[in-house]
């Protein structure tokens, strides 16, 4: 318990329930992003992949079922070794009252109870000092950009790339190589879920979903730049950006960042635990699904 509230695991409606409330938190409400949000977290909570916890409280009566009111959530993502923290959100009119920390502290224990020994998240401007709080460090920044209309399959002579239907073993190879850790479930149940593989053969691959391209890992940024162009030809219109220091500028050549929007645009990427032995210099860009 913290205060009136309790973290429990959620059955379907009030995970559904949470998902609103993450949105709010943001102060980001859309019909459309809402609907596509509740079908993502179904199908990473369906694979097993995600576990989601809820503050519940009162909902203004004497405290009978029916007056539970969902007022924040937060859900772990596991991989192999590492894990994430995703959905992140308390009611606008609940925060600083610690539901976002207790919230926190229930899905850490849960990592460090399943074995993980490092868990990494990206942070909103509003969740930051929480995550730093808990002995997360900052990493480097990561935003949106746009893909323009105009951007079109890439130049004359640029590297070709296919669309494809499942991920090569040489692409995991590359992810395992890129993330320091095995995330072949986590992608696999994307392409399940309509994602399609964009591939420069031997030199790297994005996924496409939606209206967005990412991961993004390969080995050039002329790959790179291929990929995110093709994904762009094919209806994509965001990526999301991860802004290290080593990052070639060709890459964001022609895209647009984006400003943030209800605080959920720009985040920093941050890490709990023992560091991973990782090449970040072949993520281009992320997924983007977990922010908070």
């Amino acid at each position: 318990m913290t205060g009136d509230y309790s973290i429990e695991t959620p059955d379907e409606a009030m995970r559904m329930e949470g998902v609103r409330v993450f949105l709010r938190s943001f102060r980001e409400e859309s019909e459309s992003v809402e609907e596509w949000l509740q079908g993502f977290v179904r199908m990473l909570v369906d694979a097993g992949l995600a576990h989601m916890l809820v503050a519940v409280g009162a909902g203004g009566g004497a405290g009978s079922g029916r007056d539970r009111r969902v007022v924040g959530c937060g859900a772990l993502i596991g991989f192999v070794r590492t894990a994430w923290i995703a959905f992140m959100g308390v009611e606008p009119d609940l925060q600083r009252r610690g539901i976002g920390g207790a919230i926190l502290d229930e899905l850490m224990r849960l990592a460090r109870g399943r074995g993980y020994a490092t868990v990494r998240l990206d942070a909103t401007d509003l969740g930051k000092d929480l995550y730093a709080g808990r002995g997360f460090v900052a990493e480097h920044p990561a935003g949106m950009y746009e893909i323009p209309a105009h951007c079109g399959p890439g130049p004359e002579g640029g590297p070709p790339v296919r669309l494809d239907e499942e991920l090569p073993e040489w692409c995991l190879a590359l992810d395992r190589e890129a993330a320091g850790d095995d995330r072949s479930a986590p992608l696999g149940a994307v392409l399940a879920d309509g994602g399609k593989v964009l591939v420069v053969e031997g030199e790297g691959f994005g996924i496409l979903h939606g209206r967005k391209v990412g991961p993004v890992i390969a080995k050039s940024v002329d790959a790179a730049v291929a990929i995110v162009r093709r994904g762009g030809s094919l209806g994509a219109n965001r990526v999301y950006v991860t802004r290290r220091s080593d990052l070639d500028e060709r890459f964001v050549a022609g895209l647009k960042e984006m400003p943030p929007r209800s605080g959920l645009g720009c985040c920093t990427r941050m890490a709990w635990g023992k560091p991973l032995k990782r090449n970040p210099g072949l993520e281009f860009a992320a997924y983007s699904a977990a922010t908070g």
